[in-house]
């Protein structure tokens, strides 16, 4: 993400929709609301002083010369002042369990399998050895896994 918006300032610049040739440390991070999108960043307010232009100018510059990354984003959208949030385009296999497969939904239907109790293993981070990703993905994979299963009454 960092590297796309460094093209599309460097872009801009080339183009001449941004004239300043400054090039602050472009800042990414999560949004705290899920509706604005996957990742954000404030760039185009960082640049405003040295652009002379109102932010949300600048951020239109930007979002301009980004484009459609390749693919890498579904959407890109201005957010207040200027900041620029991305919601990440969903490939295969990489996107997040929130719905069950048809096969597994409809293995969680059957009868005979709604009648068998069902444990679903989450894991948890070895104390003594390093942490890695695995640790953070594993149990929201887990939990969607779980969501697939009918829940006996009462739980």
């Amino acid at each position: 993400m960092r590297q796309h918006l460094a093209e599309a300032l460097a872009a801009c610049f080339q183009a001449g929709t941004l004239t300043s040739g400054a090039s602050p440390d472009i800042q990414l991070e999560v949004p705290g609301n899920p509706e604005h999108g996957d990742f954000a960043t404030n760039l185009a307010m960082l640049l405003t002083r040295a652009e002379r232009k109102a932010p949300r100018q600048v951020a239109e510059a930007l979002v301009t010369a980004l484009g459609d990354g390749g693919g890498l984003w579904r959407k890109i959208d201005i957010a207040g002042p200027g900041f620029i949030n991305f919601t990440l385009a969903r490939r295969p296999g990489t996107g997040d369990l929130t719905t069950c497969s048809a096969k597994t939904c409809a293995l969680a239907c059957c009868a005979t399998v709604r009648a068998r109790r069902v444990q679903v293993e989450f894991v948890s981070a070895n104390p003594t050895g390093p942490l890695h990703i695995g640790h953070g993905r594993a149990p929201r994979s887990a939990t969607r896994s779980a969501d697939c299963w009918p829940r006996p009454a009462g739980t």
